[in-house]
Parts: C-alpha cells; sequence; structure tokens
C-alpha cells in the first residue's frame, strides 16, 4: 500500500499537504465554472428566443457564443434573467456577478497553493 507522505499528498503529521487542498480547490473551480457557464447559457438562450421572435440555430449559436466569454456571458445573463425571466436584480447579480468572484477567488486560492495555473 502506498505511504500517503511518500506521494505529496499528506503531510508527515496527517494533515493534507498544499498539494492535495490544490487539487480539490481545483475540482471546486472547475465544477463552480460548468455549472455557472450551463445556468448563463440557459439564461442567454432564453433571453435571445424572446429577444429575437424565434427560436432554432441562431439563438443557440449566438449563446454558445456570448457564454464562452466569462465577463460578456455573465454580463448578458445578468441582464437577460431581469429583463426576460423577471429574476431580482440582487439574486441575478449574486448568481452571475458573485459567482464568478468566488470563481476568481477559489482559482487565486488554488494557484497560491499549488503554484499552477487554473486551467
Amino acid at each position: 500500500m502506498d505511504d500517503p507522505a511518500a506521494n505529496g499528498m499528506m503531510m508527515a503529521d496527517n494533515r493534507p499537504s498544499p498539494r492535495l487542498i490544490w487539487i480539490k480547490m481545483h475540482s471546486s473551480a472547475i465544477a463552480i465554472y460548468v455549472i455557472l457557464g450551463l445556468i448563463e447559457f440557459v439564461v442567454i438562450n432564453r433571453a435571445l428566443r424572446d429577444w429575437m421572435g424565434k427560436g432554432g440555430l441562431m439563438p443557440f449559436l449566438l449563446a454558445t457564443a456570448a457564454t464562452y466569454v466569462p465577463l460578456i456571458g455573465g454580463v448578458i445573463a445578468l441582464v437577460a434573467a431581469i429583463t426576460v425571466l423577471e429574476w431580482p436584480w440582487w439574486l441575478s447579480a449574486v448568481l452571475f456577478v458573485g459567482g464568478s468572484i468566488a470563481l476568481a477567488l477559489t482559482g487565486s486560492f488554488a494557484v497560491l497553493l499549488g503554484g499552477g495555473s487554473l486551467f
């Protein structure tokens, strides 16, 4: 059986190593990024279908392109959630702005602990 301290996952005093903490935070950041991206995509796609007055491929492609760029996708999703879905402004701000800030902080801590890039 492998010794956890030998592979860098645990410290000698049985505490998690910075490498293990980085791996866990990295996984959390990726999960947050994917979930926020899917929510942004759905909100933007719904808003584009409403604003353009039609469904189909064009709103889907535009929503995909907008969601791909984090800052633009977050702003468009914020406006779309408030205007089309009639969400309260604070809920939209917490989800799209707060979620992006949380992702940035999680990624920053992971990079500081692990010394590598987030993605």
